[in-house]
């Protein structure tokens, strides 16, 4: 997916050019609504490249890149090289294979519909719930916020 693109090396830089420009700016003199604006876009951006995250790790694990680094998984290997909680790093192998089979998930994510934190939130939630054969009134009321055809991806 992330070969394709031609000039990616030119998106990378300019990715880690616009997170060194945000990390300089100053928040200090910014006005209320812009400050609430740029918590929720980059809470978008983050969101987003979570899922770029997930897609690159899923890759990574779909190649057994981790094979021969002392490591058990991609999961496994992310965790200690990055430094990340091993719970994170699984939690991001699994959007990444979620988001190896299906479309839709893939599409939501890309677009800005669906936040990654939710995807993973909901299948921990239908996964138990349908371990227990029945669903919490918080699993319930999420399926109100998200159109059904996001829900069943």
């Amino acid at each position: 997916m992330f070969d394709r693109v031609a000039g990616m090396d030119d998106v990378w830089d300019g990715l880690e050019t616009a997170v060194a420009a945000a990390v300089a700016f100053p928040c200090a003199g910014l006005a209320d609504d812009v400050v609430r604006g740029r918590v929720l876009a980059v809470q978008s951006c983050l969101d987003r490249l979570r899922g770029v995250h997930a897609g690159l790790l899923h890759e990574a694990e779909r190649r057994l890149l981790w094979q021969g680094s002392g490591y058990r998984s991609a999961a496994d290997w992310l965790a200690g090289v990055a430094k990340t909680s091993r719970g994170e790093a699984q939690s991001r192998a699994r959007l990444g294979k979620a988001l190896g089979a299906s479309k839709k998930l893939k599409d939501a994510l890309a677009d800005g519909s669906m936040s990654a934190g939710f995807e993973l939130a909901k299948r921990s939630l239908t996964s138990s719930a349908s371990a227990n054969g029945s669903r919490s009134a918080f699993a319930m009321s999420l399926v109100t916020w998200f159109p059904p055809t996001l829900m069943t991806a």
